[in-house]
């Protein structure tokens, strides 16, 4: 005969034999914010690389697949990553054409895919920020060169931010440069700090390169 404790305990242990029954169940959301970009170094652009933000089923280990395929094929083709990432090497893909990409995220209770994205492998190019680097003290100028004409594209525009060292944040951008920037009025007897990116005609933007530092002249 059950006691008055075992009925109200009862209700409590329905919920979480509920829970824990169907929290474990079921497929995992779909992967999101799928992006991919061809990382260039200082010779060539020679694989694609796709990131996305992985969402698993929490108590059931997931599976993550990138597919593609030419725009206008029925053939696709798969390669196993990271759950964040992967890669698409140069045999599998041309230098001039649209892909579909997307992601199949997989585990005992099924598999489902990511929205799926057209990308043109030319225009998704990446270079490396600059790296050759100098400077003038008076007037306060930083020059610097693309990598571009090694890559066989035609030079873009850069950018360029700025701080003094006593500074946390950056206190100034300057955007479209070509190859040099000249600080205005600067602080006499200060150090200043500067990052570049650059973008090649068509591509995407560079990170930003490391730091580089230089005094100002005395007043």
């Amino acid at each position: 005969m059950a006691t008055p404790t075992t009925w109200r305990l009862l209700p409590v242990l329905l919920v979480t034999f509920s829970y824990r029954c169907c929290s474990a169940s079921g497929p995992p959301a779909p992967p999101s914010n799928l992006e991919c970009y061809r990382p260039c170094d200082q010779k060539d652009c020679s694989v694609i690389k796709c990131i996305w933000d992985p969402k698993p089923h929490p108590g059931a280990p997931t599976i993550y697949t990138l597919h593609w395929k030419p725009e206008n094929a029925e053939d696709e083709h798969v390669t196993s990553g990271s759950s964040s990432d992967g890669l698409i090497h140069r045999e599998n893909f041309v230098s001039h054409g649209n892909l579909r990409v997307w992601v199949q995220a997989r585990n005992e209770f099924g598999s489902v895919n990511s929205q799926e994205i057209v990308i043109h492998t030319q225009d998704i190019i990446k270079p490396p920020p600059p790296t050759s680097i100098s400077y003038h003290q008076d007037p306060l100028e930083i020059h610097w060169s693309s990598i571009c004409g090694e890559l066989q594209l035609s030079v873009g525009l850069c950018d360029i931010r700025y701080r003094t060292k006593d500074h946390q944040n950056w206190i100034q951008y300057v955007y479209n440069l070509s190859s040099s920037f000249a600080v205005m009025e600067p602080q006499p007897n200060i150090v200043y700090e500067f990052q570049v990116r650059c973008q090649c005609d068509s591509s995407l933007i560079s990170d930003w390169s490391p730091s580089y530092t230089t005094e100002s002249a005395e007043s």
